[in-house]
């Protein structure tokens, strides 16, 4: 029971009342008034959040902005001067929810009670891994406590962390060419700040988190009357010329696909042999260009262990993706071995095995963009 209240239950209802209630009762009527409070004071300061469904005893809010961020949340509350007492991980004892974080948090007048951030951003498996990742780094900085991962990134960087900022609220727009460019504090997950005073910029992916970029390329494929035919889009003309990518293929295959008749072609086609060394070196620019460099590439391999690739420079970029050893097309089909309405361009290198997947990520059948995998 918050002491504060105490005091103010015995200052109220001291000496002789009949009809004095409960300081159970009166906790939960204050408490219940704080929650509506400030359910109407969070939409006030940031209407990108909305009131949920409360759930055991916690509030429940939910982001309407996708872009919306941890950090956005900090921000909301202070302004209406509520302070967060505790994070506590999804499953966790006094949490409120197996899947995301619950904030306990204190308002101004000193009541205590507990929040839950689920649905919209947060409501990503990946991007909430991402979220909670970065809330177990600050507290671990803030509090000077170890973190496996704070760790590792303090040893390749050669310095300690002093603080933490994070990158989620961007919305970002990387260009997708036939060479890396420098985008860390674009795509950065989290900011490290050290005590020599640089920035180290961090991109983080969950252990089933395979997609590196993703790339609009609307107007690849067209439609002209009931029929899908090739179109064009100058991003990807050069790549999909040196794979020997056939746009009509793609286009037949995606045609039997919505009409739901045989056609396409169901096998992967194996392109290496037609691929001059010339192709090679672009469809490796491509790749590196997906990738691109200025940051720490962290993917979790759970229980507490993590790959880290350091992606300062173009050539760590280009080590990262290796050099190309075999390319194989799977192109759109509805045949007997295979049914598929994206294109995956898949690259096997020295280091590992990559796919460009030209796909339409919102259930129709027009590909508009083309995301790089990672096997």
């Amino acid at each position: 029971m918050d002491y504060n209240l105490s005091k103010i239950y015995q200052k109220v209802y001291s000496g002789d009342h009949e009809s004095k209630p409960t300081l159970d009762k009166t906790y939960k009527m204050v408490v219940e008034r704080s929650k509506a409070e400030f359910k109407k004071d969070i939409v006030n300061v940031d209407p990108r959040i909305k009131p949920g469904v409360d759930k055991k005893g916690a509030m429940r809010l939910q982001p309407i902005d996708k872009n919306f961020s941890v950090e956005d949340l900090h921000k909301a509350l202070e302004k209406i001067d509520v302070t967060i007492e505790d994070v506590i991980p999804p499953g966790q004892a006094d949490s409120a929810s197996s899947k995301f974080l619950t904030y306990k948090v204190k308002d101004k007048d000193g009541v205590s009670f507990f929040i839950v951030m689920g649905g919209g951003s947060f409501g990503n498996k990946g991007m909430s891994y991402e979220r909670q990742l970065v809330e177990e780094i600050n507290n671990a900085i803030t509090n000077g406590e170890p973190h496996p991962l704070l760790q590792e990134l303090e040893q390749l960087a050669g310095t300690k962390f002093i603080g933490v900022k994070t990158g989620f609220n961007k919305l970002v727009k990387r260009k997708l060419s036939d060479q890396p460019e420098n985008v860390g504090d674009e795509i950065a997950d989290l900011i490290l700040v050290g005590e020599n005073g640089s920035e180290y910029y961090i991109s983080l992916k969950d252990k089933n988190g395979k997609t590196i970029s993703n790339n609009g390329i609307a107007g690849i494929f067209k439609q002209q009357g009931d029929k899908i035919v090739p179109g064009f889009h100058d991003v990807v003309n050069d790549l999909f010329q040196a794979v020997k990518l056939n746009l009509n293929l793609a286009a037949e295959g995606l045609n039997a696909y919505k009409d739901n008749v045989p056609g396409g072609q169901d096998a992967p086609i194996d392109v290496t042999p037609e691929m001059s060394e010339q192709d090679k070196n672009i469809v490796r620019g491509y790749l590196a260009s997906a990738v691109d460099y200025g940051y720490f590439y962290v993917k979790n391999k759970g229980k507490n262990r993590f790959e880290i690739v350091n992606l300062a420079t173009p050539e760590d970029v280009y080590n990262f993706v290796g050099d190309i050893q075999n390319v194989t097309i799977k192109y759109p089909c509805n045949g007997e071995k295979a049914k598929r309405k994206h294109i995956s361009i898949v690259v096997t290198t020295t280091s590992g095995r990559f796919a460009f997947d030209v796909r339409n990520a919102s259930g129709d059948i027009l590909p508009k963009q083309i995301n790089l995998v990672r096997a």
